[in-house]
């Protein structure tokens, strides 16, 4: 578990902004640290809406939900990141993060649609000049 948060400060904190060679899990030290700058994104947000300024991403704060907000914003982010480098999609480093962490509401779904177009085209491929 030490290894995993240390980690995740290594990527987040340090001046490289990327994973060390050898580092044990790579998919979850990205999944955690985008969901650490989901989390911290979105958090920024409300304080700005606290201060009287508008969402910047177009989130309504009220009631009870404020704290379900955060939280599932920084797990979606998570695991959009989790996907996206699962995939080879996103390359593994601090930019991705703020990245995935900020817009993974808009980049969730083209990854998503992307990853079955390219099932759809192996599926076509894998039955070539099936004619009868």
């Amino acid at each position: 578990m030490e290894q995993l948060f240390g980690g995740v400060a290594s990527l987040l904190l340090s001046n490289e902004g990327k994973l060390v060679d050898g580092t044990h899990y790579p998919l979850a030290l990205f999944a955690l640290s985008s969901a650490t700058m989901g989390f911290l994104v979105v958090l920024l947000d409300w304080l700005m809406h606290l201060s009287g300024r508008d969402s910047v991403l177009k989130l309504i704060y009220r009631g009870p939900n404020i704290v379900w907000l955060i939280l599932l914003w920084g797990l979606g982010a998570g695991l959009g990141g989790f996907v996206g480098a699962a995939f080879g999609i996103l390359q593994l480093n601090r930019a991705a993060c703020i990245t995935i962490g900020i817009s993974w509401p808009l980049i969730l779904p083209r990854i998503i649609s992307s990853l079955d177009q390219h099932e759809e085209r192996e599926e076509i491929e894998s039955f070539p000049g099936d004619t009868e």
